[in-house]
């Protein structure tokens, strides 16, 4: 049994711990502004640049290899791990929820039926009889941030990756301090291969997958290509950015042909083995399908028409393909691992990355990817644990346990080193003391980066008891960001107040999605937080309908009748809604009326999390532009095939890597030079100190420098050397000035008159690099 708390009692007691831990820990006191000097000078020319990246994680990779890895190296025999991800695939899409009892159908209602698509996964649906299945597990509603909290095991709140996705021309990944699992799971002496779908960022070959842990890496790093693309998909191996396929590699189905690379990893492996028995693989999977585009499988895997001629609407009966195509290409892969003797050892993890959208489909649950109610974000998913003794779970059965797909990296790391928390008891070699100080400051500072997944492996031998976790914070928008028009009113332009845009006028704007919702649970209430009708903000928003599978027939009736009417709920005040998750998984009643004390305390652990010291700004409301250099990357010098096949940004002015959450020195100076001066000022107060200094060199002027801050624990300088005094300025609120000419405009925590010419020399030692 467990102790249950009354919720109010619960959110004192954690926020009395959180407070704790603020004190205690000073690195969290340092929040953010723990900056790596390591890095590459992105300036000069490309093939210079990019031999120091080599040179660097070539350092950095024996350093881990040869220092880092402690006592956690000891030869003994752990379980091989297969981790499939799906992308878009809809929690009424698996065919053991389909028509079933499940957390989201308690009743057994019917989800679907022949006209409207029963799909097609007998090897999904037989793996998931093995071991178990996982009913309430969470995910985040969209690609990059979902896969973020998988491999760091951390929150989008605290890696600044999410609420938004990283589009293919944004210049920013998850952040050069985060520790990605096959990092760790390195350290216990894992061979990690990658397969698939990256999307984790790569305007910098550092941010690509072989400089992030994985030894090798076959798939696409942007978020969404044809399916018969295989030609735009890289290859590589450690320490070396993955080179394009080329236009003459044979196009596959990337079902096919992701499996069939993965029978080669394991095929090699497994002749690797004869030399070393203890040599343990990890197996990134990650499957293009069933994103979009709804390309037609080729008739050989799956003839759409012949399998599923009952389903009336025809892109719907492209998706059953695919979907069948996908549960192909997972028994390819694990009759390969039984084949070559490795499936007894091997734990398999299979998980969407986010709900269905379009033909996906996730009825009975409400709403869709993209929105944070429970249809974009309860993910189908499983767990089958080894038929061997290195990591066996029981078979059969059916955990309501809260998960979220952030817990991997401890649960991982807990199955795979043989005691809790291994990855944290690691110890230092005799010549850690010899290290530079900056090695030892780096790996220091992202071994202190605490970790939001929560070890369920203990909880996972017990599926039907209560289980670790009690909370999950789905999305919170950090405190300090607000939607601005850059545009007009008959032509809005929306954009970020923390948008790079106020730095260099050459940007326009920054992407705004996912700055005005939210939502979190805990234990059975969930709080969801929507827009107010100012602004159509797609993940907040409200009155969101449920979504029957199948379209409708030419005469326009609905191809499926659900047993229930659906009640669409409504906002408390057109913003808030209070469920019970538990009670009501199709967030069908409203319960903020009924339950005012439980919303006044849901709403202060929103407001506490959104402003809490460690909780980061989006790099999206930072970098969510275009970079202009997205396109110039290293095809081989093929114009076209590197339009076809995305890689590192040449000669970037903004990529971010290394800097995701550094100061600026502003100016309007700077505004004709090739890049942006940066500052590491570590945190707020020596931000602050050092316009101080600067105000103070500057012969009695005063407010010649001013700063901001992106969170609590980071800063911008600004200076104004070379603005001119503006008469019509209204700059007295927080955030951007409000000018009839943006370019007169500061903007940051004090606001200052314009200063003559002259003072820009005294400035500029101060900012030069």
């Amino acid at each position: 049994t467990s102790l249950r708390l009354p919720l109010p009692l619960l959110l004192h007691l954690i926020a009395l711990a959180q407070l704790f831990t603020l004190c205690s820990d000073p690195f969290l006191l340092r929040a953010n502004g723990a900056k790596f000097e390591a890095g590459v000078e992105r300036r000069g020319k490309v093939s210079e640049s990019w031999a120091k990246a080599k040179a660097e994680t070539m350092r950095k990779t024996k350093t881990d290899a040869k220092h880092m890895a402690g006592n956690n190296t000891e030869n003994r025999k752990r379980p091989h791990i297969l981790l499939v991800v799906a992308d878009d695939l809809g929690w009424n899409d698996v065919g053991y929820h389909q028509n079933q009892k499940s957390s989201a159908n308690p009743h057994g209602y019917s989800t679907t039926n022949a006209a409207a698509g029963v799909l097609n996964t007998p090897t999904i649906d037989k793996l998931a009889g093995e071991g178990i299945k996982l009913e309430s597990y969470y995910v985040q509603p969209l690609c990059s941030p979902s896969r973020s909290c998988l491999m760091t095991g951390r929150y989008p709140q605290h890696t600044g990756i999410g609420p938004d996705v990283i589009v293919v021309d944004w210049p920013y990944g998850v952040p050069a301090r985060e520790v990605m699992l096959p990092e760790r799971l390195k350290d216990l002496g894992y061979q990690t291969h990658m397969i698939g779908k990256w999307h984790l960022g790569m305007c910098d070959e550092r941010y690509t997958p072989t400089f992030r842990g994985f030894d090798s890496f076959v798939g696409y790093l942007s978020g969404a290509q044809g399916y018969y693309d295989s030609a735009g998909d890289r290859n590589g191996t450690s320490d070396t950015l993955p080179k394009c396929l080329g236009p003459t590699r044979a196009n596959r189905y990337s079902s096919t042909f992701f499996a069939s690379e993965a029978k080669r990893v394991i095929e090699t492996h497994a002749a690797k083995m004869h030399e070393d028995s203890t040599s343990p693989l990890f197996l990134y999977l990650a499957m293009q399908s069933v994103h979009n585009p709804y390309d037609v499988p080729p008739k050989d895997l799956v003839d759409v028409n012949k399998s599923f001629p009952e389903i009336v609407d025809p892109t719907r009966r492209v998706y059953a393909g695919m979907v069948k195509a996908l549960d192909m290409a997972v028994d390819d892969v694990v009759s390969s691992l039984q084949k070559n003797g490795l499936w007894n050892d091997t734990l398999m993890i299979f998980t969407t990355d986010n709900g269905g959208i379009a033909v996906g489909n996730n009825y009975p649950l409400r709403g869709q990817k993209v929105t944070l109610w429970e249809g974009g974000i309860r993910g189908a998913a499983f767990v089958r644990g080894t038929d061997s003794s290195l990591a066996p779970l029981p078979k059969g059965a059916t955990s309501n346990q809260l998960m979220h797909i952030s817990d991997w990296v401890p649960t991982l790391m807990t199955a795979a080193s043989g005691y809790h928390k291994g990855f944290e008891k690691r110890t230092y070699r005799e010549d850690f003391e010899k290290w530079t100080q900056r090695d030892r400051k780096r790996f220091q500072d992202r071994e202190a980066l605490p970790l939001d997944g929560v070890d369920q492996w203990d909880a996972l031998q017990s599926p039907e008891s209560n289980g670790p976790r009690e909370m999950i914070f789905h999305n919170v928008p950090p405190a300090g960001v607000s939607i601005i028009n850059v545009g007009n009113e008959s032509h809005p332009i929306y954009s970020t107040s923390t948008c790079l845009s106020h730095v260099d006028q050459r940007i326009s704007s920054c992407h705004t999605f996912g700055a005005t919702g939210g939502a979190i649970r805990i234990g059975d209430l969930k709080l969801l937080v929507t827009y107010n009708g100012s602004a159509p903000w797609e993940d907040s928003v409200p009155s969101m309908p449920q979504f029957p599978p199948g379209g409708r027939y030419p005469n326009g009736s609905e191809v499926f009748t659900p047993v229930t009417n659906d009640t669409i709920p409504q906002p408390f005040r057109g913003v808030y809604y209070l469920f019970n998750i538990s009670a009501d998984p199709t967030e069908t009643t409203n319960i903020a009326t009924e339950r005012p004390e439980s919303l006044r305390s849901m709403i202060d652990a929103y407001n506490a999390y959104a402003t809490s010291r460690d909780t980061v700004m989006s790099l999206s409301f930072i970098y969510g532009f275009p970079d202009p250099r997205a396109r110039e990357n290293p095809a081989h010098g093929h114009e076209a095939q590197a339009k076809s096949c995305p890689g590192p940004f040449l000669e970037s002015l903004y990529c971010a890597y290394d800097h995701e959450f550094d100061c600026y020195i502003v100016g309007e100076e700077l505004l004709h030079v090739k890049d942006f001066r940066r500052i590491i000022t570590g945190n707020a107060d020596q931000c602050q100190e050092r316009c101080q200094t600067v105000n103070k060199v500057a012969k009695g002027e005063t407010n010649i420098c001013s700063w901001w801050s992106f969170n609590n624990g980071t800063c911008s300088l600004i200076s104004s050397s070379e603005w001119k005094v503006a008469t019509n300025r209204n700059c007295s609120q927080p955030g951007p000035c409000t000018c009839q000419q943006r370019s007169l405009c500061a903007w940051g925590r004090d606001r200052f008159p314009g200063v003559e010419q002259g003072v820009s020399d005294t400035l500029r030692q101060f900012v030069a690099p």
